[in-house]
């Protein structure tokens, strides 16, 4: 497994995580809003995500290893990302 399939799978994590947070935050917004509200969450939902930087990855990756799971990141298996 080599180190680029790894960092790519954790981006990928980072990518749906980032949708599911995005996802929630918009529901509740429109959970307590009122009609004349609910504009700026649908521009919020058409809004280009950020691509993410090697630094902020490698950022992740870090942080995940002192927290005592470098293990589980080295042996977790990775897809290509296109």
């Amino acid at each position: 497994m080599s180190k680029m399939s790894d960092i790519a799978m954790t981006i990928e994590e980072l990518r749906n995580a980032a949708a599911a947070i995005n996802e929630a935050a918009n529901w509740l917004a429109a959970q307590f809003s009122s009609d004349a509200d609910a504009t700026p969450v649908a521009e919020a939902k058409t809004e280009k995500k950020p691509e993410l930087t090697l630094e902020e990855v490698r950022a992740v990756l870090a942080e995940k290893s002192r927290a005592g799971h470098t293990a589980a990141i080295r042996t977790f298996d990775f897809v290509k990302i296109s």
